[in-house]
């Protein structure tokens, strides 16, 4: 004990003879003259040291006898710096290395067809200027910001569960602290009408044993609402005391026991008139603070051309479109916003106005511009979606009274029906996408985040998953504004089982009534389906149709006498679906299949 005792003060007596000296910096790329974020500064052979922040800023104290910083970040060759005596203000440029490319498989939403691509694979390539661009889109020149030069990925927790439950609980736990929201107590609910259409803009409610709600939402355009318990930190009773109510024409309608979705999905039938609203309500909140500076104007770029393309491919649609740009406390604003529009050109003006500027200290208003998007813009009473696709490089301020307002401003959204979407890019951290992926969780969202592969803007982190596909960010964007307005229009007839057959359905096994045939007995499930749909038959079944409900054959399936086998109807929009075949004397045979995604 006396030994280390003494050891311990000759360490600080050794210490004690150099002066202590602060240091700040910043790490800029030699090429572009740009901020390099998440760059490591060693003092000496030190293996570890500070990164710097989303500005590329740093800070650090010398106490030793070193007098000289080793400066490391991917895709740049690592530079050794000697600190002249007197200079406590550094500016440090790092050369980048070159670019990898390589081939990569990417998804056309257009033709629902995989295509080769080739394009820049160094994940953190960190540059100002575009590289090359994936598919046909042409090289921008400097200064010119042509929409499809952004590349994108998105996450939906939704359809991997089981490995958001994992990562939640395992990677991303410290962040579901900090924030103080865990999306794991789910409760997933499907209403439908007698005739199996979804049901659009039903508020349901999961209320505990003591009759308190301690969640509502909205169903969306596929009918369905995520409702959760404990989201907040609240105290979570056994999953099996929760019962939900279907708010419908001022009566409640009550399942006296709710099911965990771990065990299956609520399922509700409302006996009612079908009206499918065909108002939809989007929103884009943009960070317009000074970290943006790097893809701004490309985001600007194609956020036009996505509402260009949105508003010409759904003609029939009544789509209103708002803005909120924000910055920070001490800027020239904290917000500015567009109200929703039917004007659309004029909309799009409004955001060409905007720029990048201010902020500087890596959190930004967030919060506050989300919750003045949610509770000051005019949404529809009656739509079939409301979406918000938050646009976004830092994260919001983690004080108490922000982290509770973003809690109250998720349970608004929910409440709401307003899916939020965000779209982040560089500068993101771990903290930040939890947070993220936690909001779109809250309100039946999903998380896009931007990519390396366009080598345009400052790196971007990659997201803790298993696996995702690389696509354009315009053609993204309208493929999940389709896949959220896409509804069963009332006027659809859909094949009732007893319509189109003798047979009748149980728990998605075909049945004849007047016995069992050979060729006439299949199944299929789950039922509804995300997507892929395991059928197994029993005859001489050679194959089956998958039809839209106006009876439009959309594939053909070859059986062959297949006792089991899969297939993958995700590409299609959600809906319902029939899968039928023809039996003895052309009979029809077949059953619904609900399409959720």
């Amino acid at each position: 004990m006396l030994k280390n005792i003494l050891l311990t003060l000759c360490s600080f007596c050794l210490m004690a003879g150099y002066a202590q000296e602060h240091l700040s910096g910043i790490v800029l790329d030699a090429r572009f003259n740009v901020p390099l974020p998440g760059a490591l500064v060693c003092v000496g052979d030190a293996t570890e040291g500070v990164v710097t922040d989303a500005e590329g800023q740093f800070n650090l104290t010398l106490s030793g006898s070193e007098r000289w910083l080793k400066i490391s970040c991917p895709g740049y060759e690592t530079r050794n710096y000697e600190v002249a005596p007197g200079d406590t203000s550094l500016t440090i440029e790092l050369v980048g290395l070159p670019i990898a490319y390589d081939t990569v498989i990417v998804f056309d939403p257009e033709t629902y067809e995989e295509k080769i691509q080739v394009v820049p694979v160094s994940a953190y390539r960190i540059s100002s200027a575009p590289a090359a661009m994936m598919g046909d889109a042409p090289a921008a020149n400097p200064g010119q910001h042509a929409p499809g030069q952004l590349t994108a990925g998105e996450v939906n927790d939704f359809s991997k569960w089981v490995l958001w439950n994992d990562k939640s609980q395992e990677e991303l736990r410290m962040h579901q602290q900090t924030w103080k929201i865990s999306p794991s107590n789910r409760f997933s609910v499907m209403i439908q009408d007698q005739k199996g259409i979804p049901v659009t803009g039903e508020t349901v409610f999961l209320v505990n044993s003591t009759k308190d709600t301690v969640w509502s939402a909205v169903t969306d355009n596929t009918g369905r609402a995520e409702l959760w318990a404990g989201m907040f930190g609240e105290q979570v009773e056994d999953a099996h005391t929760y019962s939900i109510a279907a708010n419908y024409g001022k009566k409640n309608r009550d399942a006296p026991k709710a099911t965990p979705f771990q065990e299956g999905i609520n399922h509700i039938t409302l006996k009612r008139d079908c009206n499918q609203p065909n108002v939809v309500d989007a929103v884009f909140m943009v960070d317009a603070t000074g970290s943006m500076s790097d893809e701004i104007n490309y985001l600007k770029a194609e956020l036009n051309d996505v509402i260009e393309k949105v508003n010409e491919k759904n003609p029939g649609l009544a789509l209103n479109l708002g803005t909120v740009f924000y910055r920070d406390h001490g800027d020239q604003y904290i917000t500015k916003r567009s109200a929703l529009s039917s004007d659309i050109s004029g909309t799009i003006d409004f955001i060409k106005e905007q720029s990048a500027d201010g902020g500087g200290d890596g959190p930004e208003a967030f919060d506050e511009a989300l919750l003045e998007a949610l509770n000051d813009l005019n949404w529809s009473d009656q739509a079939r979606a409301r979406i918000l696709f938050m646009v976004l490089d830092a994260p919001p301020h983690q004080t108490p009274e922000n982290i509770e307002r973003l809690q109250k401003a998720a349970y608004a959204a929910a409440q709401k029906g307003i899916k939020l979407i965000p779209v982040t890019g560089s500068g993101i951290d771990k903290s930040t996408e939890y947070l993220m992926r936690s909001l779109a969780l809250c309100t039946n969202g999903t998380y896009v985040f931007l990519t390396d592969h366009s080598g345009i803007g400052n790196a971007h982190i990659e997201p803790t998953t298993d696996s995702y596909e690389v696509e354009k960010l315009n053609d993204l964007l309208v493929r999940l504004f389709g896949q959220f307005t896409t509804v069963v229009e009332c006027d659809k007839h859909i094949p009732l089982l007893e319509e189109i057959s003798d047979t009748t359905e149980v728990n998605g096994s075909l049945h004849s009534e007047t016995g069992t045939s050979p060729e006439d007995a299949f199944r299929f499930f789950p039922n509804p389906t995300t997507g892929a749909l395991t059928i197994e038959t029993e005859g001489a079944i050679k194959e089956l149709f998958l039809t839209d409900l106006s009876g439009k054959i959309l594939q053909r399936i070859v059986v062959d006498g297949r006792p089991r086998f899969q297939i993958d109807i995700s590409p299609y929009p959600s809906g319902v679906y029939a899968l039928m075949y023809f039996g003895k004397n052309d009979r029809a045979v077949g059953g619904r299949i609900v399409l959720m995604k």
